[in-house]
């Protein structure tokens, strides 16, 4: 089969919950955030099968099978690893686009990279002579210069073609500027000018630490539109990007809690206030593969949207997807003439933390906006605000959930909840299923299992993976051979050399094209547990410990090697040895000097 691009294998992940996956193969049971059962993949009475979302990765502990969803379907299938995209990328409705003549992963790379590239000249800009108006724009609507920084704001000069004499010396031409939407070809004169000119820049970041696309606001006020955004393009797909989210997922998932917000600044505001678990839509409407990643971090999403009629509604358009999903929904109706932006400036953050705590259920929302339009409690009234609802029963897929919906709503409009059930079910055509399904019995059997990494050396990758930021300071002062395991040092050369500079990790596409020792070893490291408070101070008293063990082990050696240097009678030997080991004695005695109180 062709080569499938590396942002097609991305959306379909993203579109295939891993739970969701596994659970048509195994019954799960839930303990805190991750998932246990019994393993398909070879004969137990005890659970050591475990799936944990956030980090869309299973492992079983006892044949030591794991890895990402494609793995799983390759495992319980029995399928090669074209064939496991093919069968999810169908359930997920994606169509695939291989790359027939081995191009397109190459050129999505290339996207990548021109956007990346765009977004540094453009945070750049921001700070020199032509950038000082929207360098005071950012100010003046209350960002620090931290604030900008950390998400990389920028500024976009307004040349017609600034961004592109740039970018061609440094090997993007104009095609692949405008294939990455950032040109568009001239209309009564040949070539390319820039897409956005004159303007302030929000980068937009995927959960790989990819730049996708950008967001861009308008300086003078007669430039139109306020907001220009990167079109579609092979890498970015608004209906399954969240801006933002890529800096605040560890927040969302420790709250148990995503903050859904509209716009860019929205959300700037509120984490600098001090509100960190936000995320914005950026452009577009709440979609349903929006939840479905927001599912996989909380079990809570909070809409809040501006207090205006445009505000209500996309809340309207966001509960409506919303409640089809999982997620515990609820909805904050802001003051008349206020945005999340305006609000958490001039109330304080914890009016807004008071306001996301008493937030309304989405359903109570949904049916207070009906109320408004039509008279519950004239018969036409009712009538059009059950025709309103059923469409949201449909798409519920949770039984439990939608009945207590029918109830609440047939309490709410004072009819039968008889007769609603009745109505629903004859909207369903004759009640089609709308649970997936679909089992299979097929076990294959597992990989001989190589032997276990010591638990100290397991644990030191499993807070690598899953703390990132530390692999550079760590590979500054630790070397791949200080491990023992070689698969471990094989991990260790892996994230050293091409994880060094990013803060969050992607494990399931890490391990997209390793093989099958390495991705047990990391689907393990996936699920190890960690005191977060401890975090910091683990990593410390870990690395201090390899590079004592390390020294100890050069030492010995560098004893080894001055005997037979003395044996031999080759002097100038003993002297470079004896002067070595010294060092490396010195280097032990300041580690241990370090350790004193």
């Amino acid at each position: 089969m062709p080569r499938i691009p590396e942002d097609t294998l991305e959306r379909i992940k993203s579109a295939c919950e891993i739970v969701d996956v596994v659970s048509q193969h195994v019954q799960l049971n839930k303990r805190g955030r991750r998932f246990f059962g019994l393993c398909p993949f070879h004969t137990e009475k005890t659970p050591s099968f475990t799936v944990n979302p956030d980090l869309q990765i299973f492992h079983c502990f006892g044949c030591d099978t794991g890895g990402d969803v494609f793995r799983f379907i390759q495992e319980i299938d029995r399928v090669s690893f074209p064939e496991a995209v093919t069968f999810l990328a169908a359930r997920a409705g994606i169509q695939l686009q291989p790359d027939r003549d081995g191009g397109r992963g190459e050129v999505a790379d290339k996207l990548y990279r021109a956007n990346e590239l765009a977004g540094k000249y453009y945070h750049y800009m921001l700070r020199q002579k032509c950038g000082a108006g929207a360098l005071k724009y950012l100010r003046d609507r209350g960002l620090s210069d931290e604030t900008i920084d950390r998400f990389w704001l920028g500024y976009a000069p307004p040349g017609w073609r600034d961004f592109l004499d740039v970018a061609r010396p440094r090997g993007f031409d104009a095609d692949v500027v405008e294939q990455a939407g950032l040109a568009l070809p001239g209309r009564n004169r040949p070539g390319h000018y820039d897409r956005f000119r004159d303007r302030v820049i929000f980068p937009i970041i995927n959960l790989s630490g990819r730049t996708v696309g950008f967001g861009a606001r308008a300086l003078r006020p007669d430039d139109e539109p306020k907001y220009l955004n990167s079109p579609e393009t092979p890498v970015y797909h608004k209906s399954s990007v969240l801006y933002g989210l890529n800096w605040t997922r560890d927040e969302v998932r420790q709250g148990d809690c995503a903050i859904v917000v509209e716009g860019y600044m929205d959300l700037l505001s509120i984490v600098q206030a001090g509100v960190a678990p936000v995320v914005a839509t950026s452009g577009t409407a709440l979609t349903e593969q929006h939840c479905r990643i927001l599912a996989r971090y909380a079990q809570r999403a909070v809409l809040l949207f501006d207090g205006d009629a445009a505000g209500s509604a996309a809340a309207g358009r966001g509960i409506e997807v919303l409640l089809a999903t999982g997620l515990d929904s609820r909805v904050v109706a802001l003051p008349a003439g206020s945005d999340p932006d305006s609000f958490v400036r001039k109330e304080g953050v914890e009016a807004l933390r008071d306001a996301v705590e008493g937030a309304t259920t989405a359903l109570d929302f949904f049916l207070n906006r009906l109320a408004l339009r039509s008279d519950l409690s004239t018969v036409a009234g009712k009538a059009q605000a059950v025709k309103a609802v059923i469409p949201l029963f449909e798409r519920c897929q949770e039984s439990v959930r939608r009945d207590l919906m029918l109830r609440q709503v047939a309490q709410r409009l004072e009819i039968d909840e008889r007769a609603l059930r009745e109505d629903l079910r004859s909207s369903l055509k004759g009640g089609q299923s709308i649970r997936p399904g679909g089992e299979s019995d097929s076990v294959p059997e597992s990989e001989t299992a190589l032997p276990d990494p010591s638990r100290r050396e397991r644990e030191f990758m499993a807070l690598l993976l899953q703390h990132p930021q530390y692999i550079s300071p760590t590979s500054r002062q630790l070397s791949p051979e200080t491990f023992a395991d070689p698969r471990i040092q094989r991990l260790a050369t892996l994230l050293f050399d091409r994880c060094g500079d990013t803060e969050h990790l992607d494990m399931s596409l890490l391990m997209s094209d390793l093989d099958a020792p390495l991705v047990s070893l990391i689907s393990a490291c996936a699920v190890v547990g960690f005191d977060e408070e401890q975090i910091d101070s683990n990593w410390r008293e870990s690395l201090l410990q390899f590079q004592k063990d390390d020294l100890t082990r050069q030492i010995e050696q560098s004893r080894r090697f001055l005997r037979a240097a003395v044996e031999g009678g080759v002097e100038v030997e003993v002297a470079r040895i004896s002067a070595s080991m010294n060092r490396l004695i010195r280097d032990r005695q300041e580690l241990d000097a370090g350790e004193q109180p």
